[in-house]
């Protein structure tokens, strides 16, 4: 009889236990089903707005280096040798936003004749200077002889002149005198064509380096 009993106990106790568990596995299932619904449209949600994020501030960074800086490939031996044929130049498009292109200045614009094309040449001079080109190449700005020493060749193919810059208007001339296609070809440059300042050569890497400033060779330069 105790025996039976005994037995008959173990096996209630036995379904105790097991319901117990049942519970408790349901209990736990429910729970992490509840965890995880709860928890993935959060997960994805963050990836989502970390994506969204990311293009957006590349968006700004785009936008920022487009509007201020530009790449420009010389082309030609004209900036020789201050410049080279090929050469990658970094230009400071913001560089004239609250100031005016100075002599000595290089600057990157659009050609007069054909605004699709970029020409990068020197400011020799501003609006107001009388600029005085002799036949054998020496410049004058105001009545002063120019001592550049950036320059590769004194030559002149274009002929003597002497040109008293208007409102907006500016003198440019290629540092490789002779072979140069400028001002003294073509004619000014007007100051809603000057795209920015050249600054850096970029490329190729064992050219790279920051462009000289060369306003001493104009200090003396009396004011028009």
């Amino acid at each position: 009889m105790n025996k039976r009993l005994y037995t008959r106990y173990f096996i209630e106790r036995l379904g105790t236990m097991q319901k117990k568990i049942n519970a408790q596995t349901s209990s736990s299932d429910l729970q992490e089903f509840a965890y995880t619904s709860k928890f993935a449209p959060q997960q994805k949600w963050a990836f989502a707005r970390e994506i969204f994020e990311t293009v957006l501030l590349s968006a700004i960074m785009f936008l920022i280096i487009n509007v201020s800086i530009k790449s420009v490939q010389v082309d030609g031996i004209s900036m020789y040798p201050t410049l080279h044929n090929s050469q990658f130049v970094i230009v400071d498009k913001l560089a004239y936003v609250f100031s005016n292109p100075q002599r000595g200045d290089i600057i990157v614009f659009e050609y007069p004749l054909n605004h699709s094309v970029d020409y990068i040449k020197r400011v020799i001079g501003i609006p107001g200077d009388t600029i005085t080109i002799n036949a054998d190449g020496t410049v004058l700005v105001n009545g002063v002889q120019l001592n550049e020493p950036y320059i590769n060749n004194m030559g002149n193919p274009y002929g003597a002149e002497k040109i008293t810059l208007g409102p907006n208007q500016y003198f440019v001339l290629g540092d490789n005198r002779q072979e140069s296609s400028d001002s003294r070809d073509w004619g000014t440059v007007n100051r809603s064509l000057i795209i920015g300042q050249a600054k850096i050569v970029v490329t190729p890497l064992s050219d790279f380096h920051f462009l000289p400033n060369e306003s001493s060779v104009f200090s003396h330069i009396p004011s028009p």
